[in-house]
């Protein structure tokens, strides 16, 4: 049996459920950013709100880290760290995509 397939085999499920934890994080991560950045450039005190939007999302995005490696093992946030990495290249190229449209 290759490598692959036993690493599969006895963490498999982990892995799945680290890589759907990162994609729900990632997702909600940049959404949040995006609400951020709407409502900082309405807001007077816009460093504030960056600051303290940021230092929510990264705590949230640390602590389920933290929580899924914990749980599931290294594979698992292996998995959670790549899905949040891709889910991230998404959202560049789809903001790059709407600002080279003008879609505001």
């Amino acid at each position: 049996m290759s490598t692959i397939a036993t690493l599969m085999e006895a963490n498999g499920r982990f892995m799945v459920a680290g890589a759907l934890t990162g994609t729900v994080t990632g997702i909600a991560y940049f959404v949040g950013l995006a609400l951020t950045i709407k409502r900082a450039l309405n807001s007077s005190p816009v460093f504030a709100v960056l600051i303290v939007s940021a230092l929510i999302r990264i705590s949230a995005l640390l602590f389920i880290g933290w929580l899924v490696a914990n749980s599931f093992g290294l594979w698992a946030a292996l998995c959670y760290a790549a899905t949040f990495v891709v889910v991230r290249q998404i959202a560049v190229r789809a903001t790059r995509h709407r600002i080279s449209a003008g879609i505001p």
